[in-house]
């Protein structure tokens, strides 16, 4: 699989009396890749919101392996699959970039509605953006999407 990667410096806010990350955070750096990936991809999340089209998050899980601690810089990768015609697969692993051990792991699952309510297949114009980025580099390549766009 294909990486996507960004980085993160954990803020005090982010911690509870220990300096421990709470859990909730790591849902928030998910969902920081995933848009991350989406202007990557150059799909326009609020051009879809004006079109009242949205990706709805209908399952999302996270595996605590190890501690994130404050003032840890922790590498978010992500990648992505299409599941059938409708559902969108995001695969996430947190990683503390000074040795690379693996804190957590999770996934998120989403479908795209129209109106908040109407389950659409995945738009033509979106699904071939997702392809083609899938196709454009070699898999097993970690991708830092903190990079310049579309160079590397």
């Amino acid at each position: 699989m294909r990486f996507f990667e960004s980085m993160v410096t954990v803020r005090f806010d982010e911690t509870d009396e220990m300096g421990i990350v709470h859990h909730k955070n790591y849902f928030t750096w998910f969902e920081i890749i995933r848009f991350n990936i989406l202007e990557y991809m150059d799909i326009d999340y609020y051009k879809l919101r004006k079109n009242k089209i949205g990706f709805v998050v209908i399952n999302a899980n996270c595996n605590y392996i190890k501690p994130a601690k404050f003032q840890n810089k922790l590498l978010v990768q992500t990648y992505l699959k299409i599941q059938k015609n409708s559902l969108l697969l995001f695969h996430y692993y947190i990683r503390r970039k000074v040795d690379y051990e693996l804190l957590a792991e999770g996934e998120t699952s989403h479908v795209i509605v129209k109106d908040n309510r109407v389950l659409l297949k995945i738009p033509s114009e979106i699904k071939e953006k997702i392809e083609l980025f899938l196709k454009e580099y070699e898999w097993d390549k970690i991708h830092s999407v903190s990079s310049s766009k579309k160079g590397g």
